[in-house]
């Protein structure tokens, strides 16, 4: 069912986003290392990637039951979720063009809204 998301996510933007560019983006890892260490290192791809003249947006779909884990009684971001979307950011960012660049954490939701905004190392970033 993920992948049924991140396509309708892909096409809604190609049709309601008009002068955007839609796109599945993969992003080097940027470090100091040796060919082995390269050969190891987990892909990154993004879900989608939205770009417009002005503005750069990565979105990572996430298709799960809850959007939020629950803690000592406390409502939080996967961890998990977060830090993905966070490592597209910062490695996407050091490439010309794309120090301008905002990170979306996109939910279906069903039972309950969320939406929150903040800033993390210079990216805006929606959940």
């Amino acid at each position: 069912m993920h992948r049924v998301f991140e396509s309708f996510v892909r096409r809604f933007a190609a049709r309601h986003c008009p002068g955007t560019m839609v796109l599945t983006m993969k992003i080097k890892w940027h470090g100091d290392w040796s060919p082995d260490v390269n050969e190891s290192l987990p892909s990154m791809l993004t879900d989608v990637t939205l770009v417009r003249a002005d503005r750069k947006t990565i979105l990572d779909c996430k298709f799960y039951k809850e959007a939020l884990t629950t803690h000592h009684g406390k409502h939080r971001l996967h961890t998990a979720h977060l830090y993905q979307l966070l490592a597209y950011l910062r490695n996407k960012s050091v490439e010309d063009g794309w120090q301008s660049l905002d990170g979306i954490l996109l939910y279906p939701a069903v039972n309950h809204d969320l939406d929150l905004e903040f800033c993390l190392w210079n990216h805006k970033v929606a959940i």
